[in-house]
């Protein structure tokens, strides 16, 4: 009941993007039941409108200021502009704006998400395939350079930041 209530109530724009991403995967069917219906309610039961959209600029303006730190010549892929953030920003984006009209929109998946966006008319065909195909090709990047350096996940993004993009490159090729 806490869980709902804070979640009707008081859950922040942010809050709302995780959720997104949740799955429920523990518990007895009533109870996860009762969780995925609370969850897709606080995600998908109105319509996210022009302070939303806002919000989620301002929180990705900050992420690319405070997080990415780039500077000429290096680039981070994750948290950097036109890094996998901005694609899941996106998604979630579209999945808050329309996911409540649009069924098709509320997939964990930030590409399948994206497939759907584009199924239901939401953003022209090339425009999807460009940002799903960016974002694949961003994602084996990061794991490869995640083997290249044999680091854990929550290190990999400070070497990422520390490769420039030019050397980003020749990793993903070498590696394959």
């Amino acid at each position: 009941d806490s869980f709902r209530d804070y979640h009707q109530q008081e859950a922040q724009v942010w809050e709302r993007q995780a959720l997104t991403k949740a799955r429920v995967v523990l518990g007895n069917a009533p109870l996860s039941d009762h969780l995925h219906g609370i969850i897709q309610s606080t995600v998908y039961g109105s319509s996210l409108g022009e302070e939303g959209r806002a919000e989620i600029h301002r929180l990705r303006m900050r992420m690319e200021h405070e997080l990415a730190r780039e500077t000429a010549g290096s680039y981070n892929i994750k948290t950097g502009r036109g890094g996998m953030v901005d694609v899941e920003f996106i998604v979630q984006y579209l999945q808050l704006r329309h996911g409540f009209r649009y069924p098709e929109l509320r997939a964990t998946s930030t590409i399948e998400a994206l497939i759907q966006a584009g199924i239901v008319g939401l953003a022209p065909e090339a425009f999807i395939e460009t940002l799903v195909s960016g974002y694949r090709f961003l994602r084996k990047l990061e794991n490869r350079l995640r083997i290249k350096f044999q680091t854990a996940v929550t290190h990999s993004i400070e070497i990422i930041h520390k490769v420039n993009l030019m050397q980003s490159f020749q990793i993903f090729k070498c590696i394959g």
